[in-house]
């Protein structure tokens, strides 16, 4: 069944939020995106689960059509999606994240365990994780020089398709970056809506580990699922290890064939996981 999604903007904390929402009577699931994407990245995975769940895909600050308004920490991150959580009323909540946006669910359920039943992370970025901060600066470096102007979407999309980590991604994902992560300029150019310096300045953010010290012991339920070829996983090492000091409820699954952009390159077999976790999680008449 395919359900259409609506397209809205909410103020919390004095910045505006945007957000999709496929409507539901089913109880909620928000995907939360990594740096440099935005909801509706996601929007492919969003209509596999539709069905399921009442879905919303939410644009951090900073990215996608919401305000930038210059300040970009995990606390106000956090703080901004609590506040969604609690303006909407979502209650029995199932997180569905990537990368830092792994991260921020994580925090958020922290902070709001009540209103969390679970919480599903692809690879979720923490400030200890090593191969973050080795690899900052190249992160860095590379973000800024990344290219984003374009004469027409159809010249991003041609740009992207088969550049990088785009290259293994379904090409509906690829599509969904260029609709959703792109604005319009006056002069009929469209831009990345997530500009290349404030990407960077949320990278640089991200090895803040303040909030992180806050956690007691949170046990909602986590999945955590990593890429088979992703560089996260190095033989005798356990990757969720330091995810389980502060979630001990916390179980791992390795997704075969998929780097970091997992969820965009097998979202069949990922949309599978999240379905068997909330299936552990929910009565089967949810």
């Amino acid at each position: 069944m395919h359900v259409s999604y609506e397209s809205k903007f909410i103020e919390v904390n004095g910045v505006r939020l945007h957000y999709l929402e496929w409507p539901s009577e089913k109880l909620p699931l928000l995907i939360i995106h990594g740096n440099g994407h935005s909801g509706g990245v996601f929007a492919p995975l969003a209509e596999r689960l539709a069905g399921e769940f009442r879905v919303f895909t939410l644009d951090l600050r900073g990215h996608g059509l919401s305000d930038r308004p210059g300040v970009y920490t995990w606390a106000s991150f956090r703080h901004d999606v609590t506040s969604f959580m609690d303006r909407l009323d979502l209650q029995n909540l199932l997180f569905v994240a990537h990368s830092r946006g792994g991260g921020l669910a994580l925090l958020a359920a922290a902070e709001r365990p009540e209103r969390v039943r679970g919480v599903v992370a692809y690879e979720p970025t923490m400030p200890q994780t090593a191969s973050l901060r080795s690899r900052l600066p190249e992160l860095v470096e590379r973000t800024l020089n990344r290219r984003s102007s374009f004469a027409s979407r159809a010249e991003m999309y041609n740009h992207f398709r088969n550049r990088g980590a785009f290259k293994d991604w379904q090409d509906e994902f690829v599509r969904a970056y260029v609709q959703h992560g792109a604005i319009e300029t006056e002069d009929g150019r469209v831009e990345l809506a997530n500009p290349p310096e404030v990407e960077a300045l949320m990278a640089e953010t991200m090895l803040d580990g303040t909030e992180w010290a806050r956690i007691d012991a949170c046990h909602v339920p986590v999945l955590a699922v990593y890429g088979e070829r992703n560089a996260r996983l190095r033989e005798g090492d356990d990757p969720v290890a330091t995810l389980r000091g502060y979630f001990p409820n916390t179980t791992m699954r390795i997704q075969s064939d998929s780097t970091h952009s997992g969820i965009m390159e097998h979202p069949d077999i990922f949309a599978a996981s999240v379905r068997r976790f909330a299936a552990e999680l929910y009565d089967t008449q949810h």
